[in-house]
């Protein structure tokens, strides 16, 4: 079938399926695609500008749609992924800051496949000086961004663009500031508008779990999963179980290819497929979580929280023995929220953290304090962090000790109060306000006394 008549029908199912809109950015768009525009707009464009644009966007804007009047979309930009496809020739001026970013449309893109954050930050780093004057940062800026036409808005500052010459000709890449930019699998435009449609219709977009669409890999599960087994490298592999990950439900007889498979496999690769396999069938996966934990367990932890937290009761040794060791803020973060989800009270286990040299971990473990029912029961432990040197962690201790009104605590909050009587520019003032405000006490009331 040809593509642009396949594509008419799939944004038909596509509306039918998000009828309630619920794909991020279709509140805004509505499934709303606009009326096509004649060949002629093209190659005016295409003359005025210097440039030749890739046929398959070409063929979207003159076959499919480009926008609406009618809707109260970000710029009336029509049906897309995100906020939608800007109309034909708008927003030029989404990743340039330029009054002309015309010009800049048939400047030689920069970027390449193979490009590393490195090379990012060395490209970029030609716009990143304050004595530049405001023409000639914009002229720089636009040289790096230059040969990328903007299709939309991902929201905040990240824009999903067009490559319009090179050899990425025709691919799509977020942009977004000063970060690496990404680049999209799919080779052209209407590939990657059609995958949107297709994740629209399996449900892949809609839920809690939806992840951005376009920043991993796509295509069915099965077209994936042979991409596990057909490449050699670990990066290639990895790629396509992102990409597997992504996918709200997987049938139970590749599920059995992945548990047969994962014996064979090791490092990050091992990894991935644990977790894809726990995300979908956690007693296949639980004896591979268990040879996670001594890979990464942070990793491993993870996984549990985010899919398998109703079993996290089967962790909570391995929790609490880590949490003698504690050396990493993000590992402690999962194990408090794994014990949370056990009912278990983590209160003493805290100690070592509660002494870690590592201010954010400090401040992370008052945080799980001031998170349990009975936190007055660590009021001594409490009294210690509202001495601490580091401002984070004693903004932390003072937050956690909310609703704690004991007049034990007034000789601290009064040390407090002379240390940073003249920093009315920090939170710990702020919060300390808080504080005694539930004792109907000002700083200033409480060094009178």
């Amino acid at each position: 079938m040809n593509q642009l008549k396949r594509i008419k029908e799939k944004f038909i199912l596509a509306k039918q399926r998000d009828i309630t809109l619920q794909v991020f950015g279709s509140e805004s768009h509505r499934y709303d695609l606009g009326k096509p525009i004649s060949r002629a707009v093209v190659d005016e464009f295409e003359k005025a500008n210097n440039l030749s644009l890739p046929e398959a966007y070409k063929l979207f804007v003159t076959e499919i749609g480009n926008g609406t009047e009618d809707n109260d979309g970000y710029l009336h930009s029509g049906a897309g992924p995100y906020y939608g496809i800007l109309p034909f020739g708008k927003g030029l001026n989404e990743v340039l800051y330029s009054d002309n970013p015309e010009e800049f449309l048939s400047h030689p893109c920069q970027l390449t496949e193979e490009m590393t954050k490195e090379e990012w930050k060395i490209l970029y780093s030609v716009s990143d000086n304050d004595q530049l004057s405001d023409e000639e940062y914009n002229y720089l800026q636009g040289t790096v961004f230059g040969g990328l036409l903007p299709l939309g808005s991902q929201g905040c500052t990240i824009t999903s663009n067009l490559i319009l010459n090179g050899p990425l000709k025709g691919r799509i890449v977020y942009t977004n500031e000063d970060q690496k930019p990404i680049l999209a699998f799919e080779s052209n435009f209407l590939d990657w508008y059609e995958r949107w449609l297709d994740e629209v219709i399996s449900g892949d977009l809609i839920g809690d779990s939806a992840g951005w669409f376009g920043y991993h890999r796509g295509g069915t599960v099965e077209e994936l999963w042979n991409g596990v087994l057909q490449h050699d490298s670990a990066l290639r592999k990895i790629e396509y179980i992102d990409g597997l990950i992504k996918k709200n439900t997987i049938a139970d007889d590749v599920l059995c290819k992945i548990e047969e498979y994962l014996p064979q496999c090791d490092g990050e690769v091992y990894l991935k497929l644990s977790r894809l396999l726990a995300k979908h069938d956690y007693n296949k996966a639980k004896i591979h979580l268990q040879e996670c934990k001594d890979i990464d367990f942070c990793y491993c932890i993870q996984t549990v929280y985010w899919y398998a937290k109703e079993h996290a009761n089967e962790w909570v040794e391995d929790l609490v023995n880590y949490l003698k060791t504690i050396s990493d803020a993000e590992t402690l973060r999962f194990c408090i929220y794994l014990l949370k989800e056990a009912k278990v009270d983590y209160g003493d286990y805290l100690f070592k953290s509660l002494q870690s040299k590592d201010e954010s971990i400090r401040s992370l473990a008052y945080y799980a304090l001031g998170q349990l029912d009975d936190k007055v029961k660590y009021l001594p432990q409490f009294m210690t962090g509202l001495q601490d040197q580091d401002e984070s962690v004693l903004i932390s201790v003072l937050q956690e000790l909310q609703e704690v009104k004991e007049d034990s605590l007034l000789p601290y909050y009064k040390n407090i109060a002379v240390k940073y009587i003249d920093r009315e520019d920090t939170y710990v003032n702020s919060n300390l306000d808080y504080r005694l405000k539930e004792y109907n006490l000002t700083r200033v009331s409480l060094l009178k006394a």
